[in-house]
C-alpha cells in the first residue's frame, strides 16, 4: 500500500457511497481517513475544479447551517 493510502476495500465503499448519492441528485465533498493500523486518508468529491475553492464554498455553507441550526449530527454505531 502507497504511503498515506487508503485500502482498497475501503476506496471501494466511498465509490459505492459517491455513486448511490449521486443517483439521489447529491453532489459529495468530503474527507474520509483513519488513524490506525497506518495512516490513510482520501479526499472524495463529485465535483471538478479547484478543491481549495469549493472548501472555501462550503465552509460558508457550513457556517451558514451552523447558525441557522440546520447542522444534523448523527452518532454512527458499529454495525456488528
Amino acid at each position: 500500500m502507497a504511503q498515506n493510502m487508503l485500502p482498497e476495500d475501503v476506496n471501494a465503499l466511498i465509490e459505492t457511497f459517491i455513486r448511490d448519492m449521486v443517483s439521489h441528485n447529491c453532489a459529495v465533498f468530503g474527507l474520509v481517513y483513519r488513524a490506525q493500523p497506518e495512516p490513510g486518508m482520501s479526499l472524495m468529491r463529485t465535483g471538478q475544479g479547484d478543491p481549495v475553492e469549493t472548501l472555501d464554498t462550503l465552509r460558508q455553507i457550513i457556517k451558514s447551517a451552523q447558525t441557522d441550526g440546520r447542522m444534523l449530527n448523527c452518532e454512527v454505531k458499529p454495525l456488528n
